[in-house]
């Protein structure tokens, strides 16, 4: 069945609402119009933000990850609680990404192709099995906001001082006890979170020299 440029419009606003209500019906009409949902949205080069997040596991989600080719212009992707256990290397096509999103999954390695998202400003990855942080992670010099809650990080690496324009980093519930001196070249962090973690109050009050001008949460 062929179908007007009306109807992929309202499809496409839909599938791209954040609401699980919405995205059935997406689903739904895209079905009544034999539209190849995976297919659809795959071709589809007009999507600023695309978000699958907290929809749940459904096979068309799995075979549009595996399949992933959107899309130049996308500049939001959300692939959050999607029982993932690896970024689609198709993601190296989406050098225009400023936010992504990943929370929530079963990811325990980020692979080389992140280092090309020179545009990235917003990564995260809270929730998943990350044991470490690979180095060409500390390639995205463009990051802002760095949320790793809820990992099992036990060190972080001297070469997050790379990261000159993190505003705020999210560290808590890892199994860190201690993190490098070098994190306070990092002045432009505002806030960062640690809660969770076995450090000592002393190593806290350390890290609060370091970064006089960050508010540093943590919480036991």
């Amino acid at each position: 069945m062929l179908y007007t440029t009306q109807e992929k419009e309202n499809v496409l606003r839909l599938l791209q609402s954040g609401q699980n209500a919405s995205i059935e019906l997406g689903i739904e009409i895209a079905k009544s119009l034999e539209i190849d949902i995976c297919e659809f949205i795959a071709d589809t080069e007009i999507l600023y933000e695309w978000m699958m997040t907290g929809v749940g596991y459904q096979a068309w989600e799995i075979s549009l990850v595996n399949q992933f080719k959107i899309t130049y212009s996308t500049h939001i992707l959300g692939l959050s609680s999607l029982y993932i256990s690896e970024i689609p290397v198709q993601i190296r096509h989406m050098n225009q990404l400023t936010e992504l999103y990943l929370s929530d999954n079963y990811i325990k390695d980020l692979p080389m192709e992140l280092e090309v998202l020179t545009n990235l400003k917003t990564l995260d990855l809270a929730k998943n099995q990350l044991n470490g942080l690979p180095k060409h992670l500390f390639k995205l010099i463009t990051l802002e906001n760095l949320n790793l809650e809820g990992n099992k990080l036990q060190e972080v690496s001297s070469e997050i001082a790379k990261l000159q324009y993190m505003k705020t980093l999210n560290l808590q519930n890892n199994q860190l006890r201690s993190l490098p001196e070098e994190i306070k070249q990092l002045t432009q962090l505002i806030v960062l979170h640690l809660s969770g973690n076995p450090l000592k109050i002393e190593d806290i009050a350390q890290i609060r020299v370091w970064l006089p001008k960050c508010n540093i949460i943590f919480f036991k």
